[in-house]
Formats: structure tokens, sequence, C-alpha cells
């Protein structure tokens, strides 16, 4: 019986298999050891695959953000220059004699 196969059976399914093939204690206790070892493989081997897809989704979605972020600064740098605009001819404009205030 293959790994896979040995896994995958139903326990009832192996139990009468193996009364079936006159086993004696000793084997079917090997035989259910190796069934353990076998279905503690392929979970092990599904959550370690779980994990990778899971570490992928927030490696792209990290990207995603960074490039956000740098949009964000970008933005914020312009608002920040565009609001020094605004002050530097705010001030000329407070300072300016009346009636002759400049852009």
């Amino acid at each position: 019986m293959s790994e896979e196969s040995l896994a995958t059976i139903d326990r009832k399914a192996l139990s009468t298999l193996m009364e079936a093939s006159a086993l004696n204690d000793f084997q079917k206790g090997a035989l259910k050891k190796k069934r353990r070892l076998y279905k503690n493989r392929i979970s092990a081997q599904a959550a370690l695959s779980k994990k990778k897809r899971a570490a992928q989704m927030l490696e792209a979605v990290n990207g995603q953000l960074v490039l956000k972020v740098e949009d964000l600064e970008r933005q914020n740098e312009t608002l920040r220059q565009r609001v020094m605009q605004l002050e530097w001819h705010f001030a000329r404009a407070q300072h300016a004699p009346q009636g002759f205030a400049r852009t």
C-alpha cells in the first residue's frame, strides 16, 4: 500500500483490511504508526503550502501599500510646497501698502 493510500484510507476500512490480512498486534501497531506518520507528513506539507501562500499574499499587499505610501508622500510634499507659496503670497499681501497688493 502506498503512503498516500495508507494516509487517506478510512480508519474502519484499514481495520477491516488488517483483520482480513491476519496481521499480528505488532504489525497492526506498526501499520497504524506508519499511517499516522504519513498523515502528519501530508498535514505538514499542506500547512507549509498554506503558510507560503499567505506570505506571498502579504508580500503583494505590502508592495501595494509601499506604492501608496510613496504616492501619498509625493502628494504631501506638493501640498507643503503649495502651502509655503500661499503663506509667502499672504505675507507679501499683508505687508504691501493698501491698494498696491501684488501677487
